[in-house]
């Protein structure tokens, strides 16, 4: 099994990177069986389950946008009844959207065992019948740390035209300055390029 881990802000193309290497690779060899499996997999079953929302809107930036509870009492009232509802009720903040949510419950989680999300990472891979896993968000020392480990490619994008500013959540930061040696800074519409070049470095490693 060989792995691909990307890094990069949100919105800089992790998520089409691994499409587009997918893609590339699959042209290649029909054969190849490639599953993606995000860290964050496990963050948003637990988010959907605990504050009740849909999965499906943990999966886009339209869907993470959404504020499904207009106010404390609201989301008093609103929340399911689940063993983590005291605590969904302590960290909930007025007005807050889905992204905020996957945000606030990684790191309640991490604060408990910075580990967590990596555990459950390696317990929904360890057994899969998979060539390729595509890990497309990359965003602490510990997640990239676990890809290198297995033997794994680490891919970071960086967009000079993104707002580094507009969110300074530590999911977002944590990475920043951090030494990547397969580093790309894509303009508009040169992902494919990028994709080409991932794909070539993937088929040097060792299954």
């Amino acid at each position: 099994m060989r792995i691909l881990g990307i890094s990069g802000k949100a919105g800089s193309g992790k998520s089409t990177l691994g499409e587009l290497v997918s893609e590339k690779l699959c042209v290649r060899d029909r054969d190849l069986i490639v599953y993606f499996v995000p860290f964050a997999r496990a963050l948003r079953y637990e988010v959907s389950q605990y504050f009740g929302i849909p999965y499906g809107w943990t999966l886009t930036s339209e869907g993470k946008s959404f504020s499904p509870y207009c106010n404390a009492h609201h989301a008093n009232s609103m929340l399911p009844n689940t063993p983590m509802r005291d605590k969904v009720l302590e960290l909930y903040e007025p007005g807050m959207n889905i992204r905020r949510m996957l945000q606030v419950w990684g790191q309640y989680r991490r604060s408990m065992n910075p580990d967590y999300w990596l555990k459950k990472w390696y317990e929904g891979i360890v057994d899969l019948p998979a060539d390729l896993v595509i890990v497309d968000d990359i965003r602490f020392p510990n997640e990239a740390r676990a890809v290198d480990f297995c033997g794994g490619l680490l891919v970071r994008l960086e967009h000079y035209d993104l707002d580094s500013a507009k969110d300074q959540d530590i999911s977002e930061t944590a990475l920043d300055g951090a030494h990547f040696n397969n580093t790309f800074f894509p303009g508009y519409g040169e992902l494919g390029e990028v994709a080409g070049h991932v794909a070539k470095l993937l088929m040097r490693l060792r299954r």
